[in-house]
């Protein structure tokens, strides 16, 4: 029996071997196609964080974009304040000018007007004075008529 036992061992052995062959033929790519995969994993998360860095840069990007934006649009609007009031001011400067000029032109007048009432003066002067030295003719010559 134990004859038997061994005989049927060796051939279930040798029925085995071409099983065992195959394994050990479908192991070595499998070991292989694992230590892609292990690779790839690898690789994978490789670029994952690749993307991930990226992401975050593209999300600071952004947010330097808007800061930007706000920034410009600050600017944009103190700038159209100083337009103003470089408005404001050049009009405030043209009506000095303008009354300046009118005070100016007020006073020649008044100059005029001066030189005229002066003029008008000394002529009233003249006259007076010719009328007195009419006036002293006459009671000269009243006088003399009365001696």
């Amino acid at each position: 029996e134990r004859q038997k036992a061994s005989q049927m061992e060796d051939e279930l052995n040798q029925q085995l071997e071409p099983l065992r062959k195959k394994k050990r033929e479908l192991e070595q790519p499998v070991k292989e196609l694992t230590r892609n995969l292990a690779k790839i994993e690898s690789d994978m998360n490789v670029s994952q964080g690749i993307c991930k860095r990226a992401q975050e840069k593209m999300k600071q990007s952004q947010n330097e974009f808007a800061q930007a934006k706000e920034r410009r649009e600050d600017i944009s609007e103190r700038l159209e304040h100083l337009k103003e009031n470089r408005r404001a001011k050049q009009e405030a400067i043209t009506e000095a000018s303008n009354h300046s000029n009118r005070l100016v032109a007020e006073r020649k007048k008044l100059e005029e007007d001066k030189r005229n009432g002066m003029a008008r003066m000394a002529g009233e002067r003249e006259r007076l004075m010719y009328l007195q030295n009419q006036i002293n003719a006459s009671r000269n010559a009243g006088r003399k008529d009365q001696a």
